[in-house]
């Protein structure tokens, strides 16, 4: 445990026992999750595999598609089931 003082641009430093606990070293990510009860603060190493950290790294040959088109084709493909189905 330790106490630490957040300076006036938001910055806090994460006192030693805490970085050796979680093998925190320079320019390693650290995640912050805001505990509702009791209201805190939980600090963790990043594992390096949140969304935000892996955003637009995934990528993919699906080109964009209107839904409006999307839900068209779904409205016709319902259409033409039922109007086979009652046949």
């Amino acid at each position: 445990m330790g106490t630490s003082t957040v300076t006036s641009k938001g910055q806090v430093t994460i006192p030693m026992s805490i970085r050796e606990y979680l093998d925190i070293k320079a320019g390693n990510k650290v995640y912050f999750e805001a505990v509702l009860n009791p209201r805190s603060v939980k600090v963790s190493k990043s594992s390096g595999s949140t969304v935000d950290e892996i955003a637009g790294s995934l990528h993919s040959d699906v080109g964009y598609v209107d839904l409006n088109v999307v839900r068209e084709k779904v409205a016709k493909d319902i259409a033409a089931y039922y109007a086979k189905r009652s046949r």
